[in-house]
């Protein structure tokens, strides 16, 4: 995103602003402080800063500008994020935009569009058929409104020349259908609008208030270059920030299911939208949290659903707890039977997969205190369990199979050895600097803090610095020196800015908040830090190189390697 263009942004609009929407703002000296709307708390550790413009959490770590908190709270990507703001300042993103984005706003308008004739269709007298079924089924009117329900008369097509909005785009997002004739997709159905993480409509469902066995209850969209059903979680953009809130996604598989939840008070719900879920779904929702409860109907397809769910979700290390209902009720008829208070109980009670995927071995027929039943146990659960990519989780697992069947951990773990899902050591490496910085990173970062602060003393030891000692940062370090030279030295609040990954804007954040004050000595100490860690990293290079040397039998390059390593190893002592 162009510098000018988040620049006016900021201009424009004030995170207090922003933030107010998410929770209770009160002046505290001359910042403002909250409950966090990021995580659960009881006692206020959230403060804004409204003169630095800058947010910070000291419950859950969180913080940083304008753009990281609407990051955080709607799990959006920056790119999202700016494009939400531009909107809400009245930024033009027209003439920014590419033909791609061009043709999926189309589509988008072609949806909302569609959902606006749907919607009012359904609170008309042509609606009365819908509206008593919603009210057979418990749904209140102003849980209709809040989840845009609809209804298709037939008539979109007449509506939309009636009020000169184009006939492509409404074919191109599949409410249209062209063969010899237009007609409607969704016609006589019930209509539930499908949203992306953002509340824009992408695309729809629409539930049959036919009885006939000729007719499918329900049909969705098609794939379109705005919707991808495998990508798209229902519900999501009115529960993540319960979600968010209370640290935990209720996942069910209906539509209804959802809305009954939603409608008794649980709102940290989301359903799969009518598909089997994905490792993209499960990316999806780990923006927002990492512990899953699966609520499905107990009978023989929630159970599948279940176990096929389970290993998408353990792929992406959420915490994981099955729930599943007394056979032929789903979440939806449960509560209208048994009332929400029941249910709630239920699942703080929910055990975690590992325990229901032992009783699942145990409900098929299969005693585990005998050498059968132990067998089979261990090939079931190695279906799932290879899933975990973290060797570390999957080895507390193996530990507990290995305790319930009684076979040696070193027996169990060999049978796994094959199944394991290892990432690669580049995914592993983005995962750490993403969750949590290392020492050389942090060391890099009081760096452009202390420099920020103390702009005169850092030019004057300008010679002494040397853009090698930052390998975490380089692109932001040559940014920071440049900015001293040229006598505009970064203010310590912008330096979030700089910054792509949410962990470094947090600690940066954390360290404002905190008022940490820097003095001349913490310069040159931490200067010191940075050659040293520079010195450390040669040496282990110059070691690897004399082993090659010594491989090949070059002398030559041994006693040059040597005398160069004796040499830095001394500059290093004199720096301890």
């Amino acid at each position: 995103m162009p510098d000018e263009l988040v620049e006016k942004i900021r201009e424009r609009i004030r995170i207090e602003e922003v933030v107010q929407e998410y929770t209770t703002l009160k002046r505290s000296g001359t910042k403002l402080k909250a409950l966090c709307p990021l995580h659960q708390e009881k006692t206020p550790s959230f403060y804004v800063d409204p003169d630095k413009q800058l947010f910070y959490c000291f419950g859950c770590g969180k913080g940083g500008d304008i753009f990281t908190f609407l990051m955080e709270a709607e799990g959006l990507t920056f790119p999202e994020a700016v494009e939400r703001l531009a909107k809400r300042a009245g930024i033009s993103l027209d003439k920014r935009s590419s033909r791609s984005r061009s043709i999926k706003s189309k589509l988008v308008s072609a949806c909302e569009f569609a959902n606006t004739y749907f919607r009012n269709i359904l609170t008309s007298s042509e609606g009365n058929r819908a509206r008593e079924y919603l009210k057979r089924r418990g749904i209140l009117p102003e849980t209709a409104e809040k989840f845009q329900l609809g209804y298709s008369n037939g008539g979109l097509l007449q509506y939309a020349r009636n009020h000169s909005f184009p006939i492509e785009p409404l074919v191109s997002a599949g409410i249209l259908i062209k063969k010899e004739n237009l007609y409607e997709r969704f016609r006589k159905r019930l209509i539930f609008p499908i949203k992306d993480v953002a509340a824009k409509t992408v695309g729809f469902a629409g539930r049959s208030l036919d009885a006939s066995e000729n007719v499918a209850k329900y049909i969705n969209s098609p794939e379109t270059p705005i919707y991808h059903k495998s990508d798209i979680l229902y519900g999501l953009s009115l529960s993540k920030r319960e979600i968010v809130r209370k640290d935990i996604a209720i996942l069910v598989e209906g539509y209804f299911d959802i809305i009954t939840l939603f409608q008794a008070g649980i709102q940290n719900v989301v359903a799969s939208s009518g598909t089997a879920f994905t490792e993209k779904q499960a990316q999806i929702l780990s923006r927002f949290t990492k512990n899953v409860l699966l609520l499905f109907d107990g009978d023989e397809a929630g159970k599948k659903a279940a176990l096929r769910t389970i290993p998408s979700l353990l792929s992406q290390e959420f915490n994981l707890k099955v729930l599943l209902l007394p056979e032929g009720k789903d979440p939806d008829d449960f509560v209208r039977k048994n009332g929400v208070d029941t249910l709630t109980g239920m699942i703080e009670k929910a055990p975690d997969f590992f325990s229901f995927l032992v009783d699942e071995a145990k409900n098929r027929g299969y005693d585990i205190s005998r050498p059968n039943g132990k067998r089979y146990l261990i090939n079931f659960l190695k279906e799932y369990l290879s899933s975990i990519k973290s060797e570390a989780t999957l080895f507390i697992y193996l530990e507990e199979l290995s305790r319930i069947t009684g076979v040696p951990v070193d027996i169990v773990r060999q049978e796994f050895a094959g199944s394991i899902r290892k990432e690669a050591p580049t995914t592993i490496r983005k995962k750490k600097t993403k969750k949590e910085l290392d020492r050389q990173a942090i060391l890099e970062i009081s760096f452009f803090l202390i420099a920020s602060c103390l702009p005169e003393v850092a030019r004057k030891e300008k010679e002494k610095i040397n853009l090698e000692y930052f390998y975490q940062y380089p692109g932001i370090a040559k940014r920071v020196l440049e900015r001293l030279d040229d006598g505009k030295p970064i203010p310590k609040e912008k330096l979030p800015e700089l910054f792509t990954d949410l962990a470094s804007k947090a600690y940066i954040v954390k360290e404002i908040f905190a008022g940490v004050k820097f003095g001349e000595p913490a310069f040159n100490e931490t200067l010191k830090r940075l050659k040293l860690s520079h010195i450390t990293r040669r040496l282990k290079t110059m070691e690897s190189q004399i082993e090659d040397a010594e491989m090949a039998g070059d002398t030559a390059k041994i006693e040059e390697l040597t005398r160069a390593y004796s040499e830095l190893s001394s500059e290093r002592g004199k720096l301890l």
